[in-house]
């Protein structure tokens, strides 16, 4: 594995654009044949695509480090995370959005050591933005333009301002809402 972790994650974010790609060509012929998981939810063959060059890719760019894939785990492919190393891919995270063709799904991919993500990045290929970080401070979002622009903390003087990022389309907003209360009124 490389130790410069920032060239790690640029290597990283064009594996992610690369199986993105693979995505939105079935997105832009009108969608992908869908099959039913053991755990009842869909898997399509865009899932599959992205994962084919995920999958591989990572292991030529890192060699050696398993690989933990949403789709892979769910065929029985599960591999040995004991050395603490190890990628955790979902090679179409929204498959659901993707079916019912909302634009609201992306390719997620992190390195974890310890336990800990040293390493991420989310593409969003129906809206070709990129978000990805490597350590403090490193946080990027690359616009649809190419243009990268570095992520700040917002200067936060409200210790109870919370912010909570729901996907409606997926999202009860009375259930969440009953969550909150629950949690912040104990």
């Amino acid at each position: 594995m490389s130790d410069n972790l920032q060239a790690l994650c640029l290597s990283a974010e064009k594996i992610a654009r690369e199986a993105g790609a693979a995505i939105m060509q079935f997105y832009n012929a009108g969608g992908a044949k869908i099959s039913i998981k053991s755990d009842l939810s869909p898997v399509t063959e865009a899932d599959l695509a992205s994962e084919k060059i995920l999958i591989p890719a990572l292991n030529a760019l890192t060699p050696g480090i398993p690989i933990v894939s949403e789709e892979s785990v769910e065929a029985g492919n599960i591999p040995d995370i004991s050395s603490g190393t190890f990628w955790t891919i979902d090679p179409l995270d929204g498959t659901k959005e993707f079916i019912h063709r909302t634009g609201a799904f992306v390719v997620a991919l992190a390195l974890i050591k310890d336990g800990k993500p040293i390493l991420g990045v989310v593409y969003h290929p129906a809206h070709d933005v990129m978000f990805s970080a490597f350590g403090a401070g490193s946080a990027t979002k690359v616009d649809a333009k190419g243009m990268r622009h570095f992520l700040q903390l917002p200067d936060i003087h409200h210790k109870d301002l919370l912010k909570v990022l729901y996907n409606p389309s997926t999202t009860d907003p009375q259930y969440l809402t009953r969550c909150l209360k629950d949690h912040f009124n104990n």
